[in-house]
C-alpha cells in the first residue's frame, strides 16, 4: 500500500500583472504613482512631478482628459493574493496483476484581485446579439 500527498502555498506580487512591469516605470514611461492623495488633485504638494499639466476639476463634467481614460485605484491595505494546492493519492496492490488507485487534487485562491469595467455596455435583451454588437458605445452608461 502506498500513500502520497503534497501541498503548496504560492504567492505572486501584484505588480507583475497589475502594473505591467517595466513598461509602467521610469525611465521607460512617464507613469507617476502615489499611494495617497485624492482624485480631485492627485499632485497636491507635488506639482513639480506633473509632466503633462493635466488638470482635474472637482466635477467629472469639467475634467480635461482625453478619453478613453483608465484609472486604477488601489486599496490602502492591499492583500496579496495566494493559491493553495494539495493532493492525496492512495494506491494498493490487489493480487499479483491488479492495482487500485484513488486520488484527489484540490486548489483554492484567496484575495484574488479583479478589475471591474465601470463603463460596460448594458445588454439589451430586446435586440439580437449582432444588433447589440453594433451599438456597444451607445449602450454604455458614459458613452463619451
Amino acid at each position: 500500500m502506498s500513500v502520497r500527498g503534497g501541498c503548496g502555498l504560492f504567492y505572486d506580487s501584484p505588480e507583475m500583472w497589475m502594473l505591467n512591469n517595466m513598461q509602467d516605470h521610469s525611465p521607460f514611461s512617464f507613469t507617476v504613482q502615489f499611494l495617497d492623495g485624492s482624485f480631485d488633485h492627485p499632485y497636491a504638494g507635488r506639482e513639480n512631478l506633473n509632466l503633462f499639466s493635466v488638470r482635474l476639476e472637482t466635477s467629472i463634467r469639467t475634467r480635461h482628459l482625453r478619453f478613453p481614460c483608465r484609472w486604477m485605484p488601489l486599496e490602502k491595505k492591499l492583500r496579496i493574493p495566494y493559491t493553495q494546492n494539495w493532493n492525496l493519492t492512495l494506491e494498493r496492490r490487489l493480487g499479483s496483476d491488479w492495482l487500485a488507485r484513488i486520488a484527489y487534487v484540490g486548489t483554492k485562491t484567496t484575495h484574488l484581485m479583479i478589475g471591474v469595467d465601470q463603463n460596460a455596455p448594458i445588454y439589451d435583451f430586446s435586440k439580437s446579439l449582432s444588433e447589440n454588437e453594433d451599438t456597444i458605445d451607445q449602450r454604455r452608461p458614459r458613452p463619451q
